[in-house]
């Protein structure tokens, strides 16, 4: 197989935002885009052309597609590249051997740069405390031992203008999560479970994860606590009829999690109403930075019905909610889902914090687009 430095010619698929990311790095002086395709009409299409080339359905392009001296780009959200790969693409060329995709193995995303996460330093590769989270986890998994090491040997993104790396997709794809797995994918010992389940969703959005994680876990009272701080996405968990359906219980609350009880400054993101990559700031220079409520899990007056678990994606608080949750943890051994992708280190200080106040847990990492560790206790696990 070919490395993408090889091609004097590459095609994008998609010529939009990570297109403009990518096109820095992709377009030199020995190797030229010479198409940008896509799957839309042209009364569907949001811009005609990228960087002077015009925008044209794959349709339009055969010959381009299966010319073995071309590269293709995937140029799109990490959400969308294996649908359109493995759905689409593949229709249209002999094999996946030219199909380029940006590294989705990473510790920290573009849409969370900010000036707080790019100037911590990243934890050095050959530092022991990555062999510890290695071994941690080579014991239960060894997809999650081969995720670690793509992660390990992957770079980081320090400013807005650092662009992704490119990586073949037959290289990534058997370990590549496209979704979000919060529990989807791992296999509980059912019989030592309880009826009853408590679950505490840290960064719940909109739900989009509620249903997902009551179809994963084998309890089937669920009582369920999404936090949520910000108000127009607690409104919409509290308006949704499903959620009612799947739980026995469903609470909303309109605060976030995090180390200690506190008010902290949040960028909503965007322009202020997209508000799925807001993230707690120190001092960002901001049109739509707020206070949000912030409470620490050891703190709240909840009680646990059966067994515990947690989610936590909160752009980046995970380990000092963590910490604020370090009671809780130690009483009720909760299963836990992790994000490990907000910032440069929490890969490493996540597992090894878990570890050093809980015994007897097994850790799985799940990587791609979003990066997740899960912790189980040994005695739930399968």
């Amino acid at each position: 197989m070919q490395e993408f430095d090889d091609y004097k010619k590459y095609i994008f698929v998609g010529g939009g935002t990570m297109a403009e990311r990518l096109y820095p790095q992709t377009e030199t002086e020995n190797r030229k885009l010479v198409k940008v395709v896509d799957f839309f009409d042209d009364e569907k299409r949001a811009v005609s052309e990228f960087h002077g080339i015009k925008i044209k359905h794959v349709d339009e392009c055969v010959d381009d597609l299966i010319n073995p001296n071309c590269a293709i780009v995937v140029a799109i959200n990490g959400f969308q590249a294996k649908k359109v790969i493995e759905e689409q693409l593949i229709g249209y060329i002999d094999a996946l051997n030219r199909v380029y995709i940006a590294n989705p193995y990473t510790t920290l995303r573009p849409c969370v740069i900010n000036k707080d996460f790019s100037s911590e330093q990243r934890i050095e590769v050959h530092d022991k405390r990555y062999d510890e989270v290695y071994n941690l986890l080579k014991k239960n998994d060894v997809k999650s031992s081969r995720i670690f090491n793509l992660l390990r040997n992957s770079k980081t993104y320090d400013n807005i203008f650092d662009t992704f790396e490119i990586v073949s997709y037959s290289s990534i794809k058997e370990d590549y999560e496209f979704e979000e797995d919060y529990f989807t994918s791992c296999y509980f010992n059912s019989k030592k479970h309880k009826k009853d389940a408590t679950i505490f969703d840290c960064g719940a959005y909109i739900g989009d994860s509620i249903e997902k994680i009551c179809d994963s876990i084998p309890e089937s009272n669920i009582f369920y606590y999404a936090f949520e701080p910000v108000k127009n996405n607690a409104e919409q968990i509290k308006n949704n009829s499903l959620f009612g359906k799947l739980c026995k219980e469903l609470y909303v609350y309109e605060f976030g999690i995090g180390e200690n009880n506190e008010k902290l400054k949040f960028d909503c993101g965007g322009d202020g109403e997209n508000q799925d990559n807001g993230r707690f700031c120190l001092n960002e220079n901001t049109n739509f930075v707020t206070e949000l409520e912030i409470k620490s899990i050891d703190s709240l007056d909840i009680s646990i019905n059966g067994q515990l678990y947690i989610k936590m994606d909160i752009e980046g608080a995970e380990l000092g909610a963590l910490k604020g949750a370090r009671n809780t943890i130690q009483k009720y051994r909760p299963c836990m889902a992790i994000c490990v992708y907000h910032r440069k280190n929490d890969l490493i200080d996540i597992p090894l914090f878990i570890n050093s106040i809980v015994e007897n847990y097994n850790y799985y990492l799940r990587g791609g687009f979003h990066t997740i560790l899960w912790a189980i206790p040994k005695e739930l696990d399968s």
